[in-house]
């Protein structure tokens, strides 16, 4: 169960991680076509 939960937290940290590269690059492009 404990190996359970912190599988499921590293996924939830690796997808937070991930989206902050998608936002950050987004906003970047958002930026430049400004």
């Amino acid at each position: 169960l404990s190996k359970q939960i912190s599988k499921s937290e590293e996924i939830i940290l690796i997808g937070v991680s991930f989206g902050g590269i998608v936002a950050i690059e987004l906003s970047k492009i958002i930026s430049v076509k400004k």
